[in-house]
């Protein structure tokens, strides 16, 4: 157990990986005498590279698991992983739990658009986008089992006029 809250420790400015385990009781910081570090906390295992070309120290995936769920995606949040349980991948499937959206970003990420589900639905269901894009004045329909298609408008200029005389 150290009395100091951070330990430096400077390994030679050589091309070499290092595995650190940090149980020193403080936070242990990892040079090779340039300007680059990595600090490491208590506790903690991490693979660290030498790179002498920049004098840097770079640290690599933790050793240690970075925990989550079973199929729970893992993401960078603030500098560690994290996981969540509305959003899984099961190798075949994403999952986006609690209503949450599918959110397609604009060029630049300044909006999007979004698809979600109803807050009840009463059995899963797929629908199944066209192979195709349809033309001008198509609406996409579905076949009832959930296969969507392009088709021409339903009025037609001769059902239209029809309608028309009859509804005045």
């Amino acid at each position: 157990s150290l009395s100091a809250t951070t330990v430096t420790v400077t390994v030679p400015n050589i091309e070499k990986d290092y595995v650190i385990i940090n149980n020193s009781g403080g936070t242990a910081t990892i040079s090779s005498g340039g300007s680059t570090t990595v600090s490491i906390a208590t506790g903690s295992k991490n693979y660290v590279i030498v790179d002498p070309s920049t004098t840097s120290v770079i640290s690599a995936v933790p050793a240690a698991s970075p925990g989550g769920t079973t199929n729970g995606v893992q993401y960078n949040n603030a500098g560690a992983f994290a996981g969540s349980t509305n959003f899984t991948f099961d190798g075949s499937n994403v999952q986006i739990g609690s209503q949450g959206d599918l959110r397609l970003g604009d060029s630049d990420n300044s909006n999007y658009v979004a698809l979600q589900a109803p807050a009840t639905i009463s059995s899963n269901y797929t629908l199944t986008l066209p192979t195709a894009d349809g033309t001008n004045g198509q609406s996409l329909v579905t076949n009832g089992s959930g296969t969507l298609s392009f088709a021409g408008p339903y009025a037609t200029t001769g059902k239209a006029i029809a309608m028309a005389m009859v509804f005045g």
